[in-house]
């Protein structure tokens, strides 16, 4: 029955989308009677919140070494565009979000079924995708948030960081690389269809699931140890965590599509390390920084629409 539904969805893409919303449906009913375990970052407390992009609890605890208090959480949502429209519904003055994603942006970004504008949420958004990405990878290197992160942390001194790393995310850029170059797309090809391609080739065969899952485990690897890295500069209470998990063809599912919550992608981990005394301090925003910020606003709107 598995290889027929398989040789099914491959010939018949119609019929494979149909197959991710009946068990999108399906999933929802079970999301709801887990509606106890989700967690809503903004309603917890940190000074610093490390995400790690499509990162699954079950490898995370598998191959994490960072002494913290590990548990399991349910996130908001299956893939980062949800993941950001439930987390983050108003204007948070706190926090700086420091981001390889695109997602999180200054400008106007589509995805899924959405809009994120990153201004209208976050005091500032340090964009590392716009001037650290990759073209031969087609992603950010680790290193180069934690470099980032260290620059805003200073800057910001009394706001709460969110850390958004890409890894173990797709390409993947580790000791077993799939990225860009490996699947051979175009140089115009644009950034996020180097990922599409990547799981187009799983789908048919092409890469084998096995190289996949060793390619994700490395990429894992490579941005834990970046975060050991930057976690030795942070002070206060720290928390490591993902935005969704991911699914290597279990329930005929690959990568994460929205709105389909089997545990392999909404599971994510959520280590708590404290560190010292909190760093940040509570700040009421004054009239003139109020000011200040409907200018920001009113200025990048009149920039996306040049």
């Amino acid at each position: 029955m598995k290889k027929i539904l398989k040789t099914i969805f491959s010939k018949s893409p119609k019929a494979y989308e149909g197959y991710l919303r009946l068990l999108s449906v399906v999933s929802k009913f079970i999301m709801f009677l887990m509606r106890g375990r989700r967690v809503r970052v903004t309603e917890e407390e940190w000074d610093y919140l490390i995400v790690l992009d499509a990162c699954r609890y079950d490898y995370f605890r598998r191959y994490n070494s960072i002494n913290g208090k590990l548990e399991k959480k349910i996130s908001m949502g299956s893939c980062t565009p949800e993941w950001l429209k439930e987390n983050f519904n108003g204007y948070y003055k706190d926090i700086v979000y420091i981001s390889a994603n695109p997602y999180i942006s200054n400008v106007e970004f589509q995805g899924g079924y959405m809009t994120f504008r990153g201004y209208e949420h976050f005091y500032r958004v340090e964009s590392v995708w716009n001037y650290a990405w990759d073209e031969e990878t087609g992603s950010v290197h680790p290193r180069k948030v934690v470099e980032a992160t260290l620059r805003v942390k200073e800057k910001f001194p009394n706001k709460r960081l969110i850390i958004h790393f890409i890894q173990p995310h797709a390409p993947y850029i580790g000791e077993t690389r799939i990225s860009r170059k490996e699947v051979n797309v175009a140089d115009e090809t644009p950034k996020d269809e180097t990922i599409q391609e990547i799981w187009r080739l799983v789908r048919n065969g092409k890469i084998p699931i096995n190289k996949l899952k060793k390619a994700y485990e490395d990429n894992l690897k490579l941005v834990l140890k970046e975060v050991q890295r930057l976690i030795e500069k942070l002070e206060g209470k720290i928390v490591i965590t993902s935005d969704h998990g991911e699914c290597f063809g279990e329930w005929f599912v690959f990568s994460h599509p929205w709105g389909v919550y089997i545990k392999e992608l909404v599971e994510v981990p959520w280590l708590t390390i404290e560190k010292g005394v909190k760093r940040r301090s509570e700040i009421t925003l004054k009239t003139n920084e109020k000011e200040e910020i409907k200018k920001r606003v009113k200025k990048l709107k009149e920039l996306r629409k040049i």
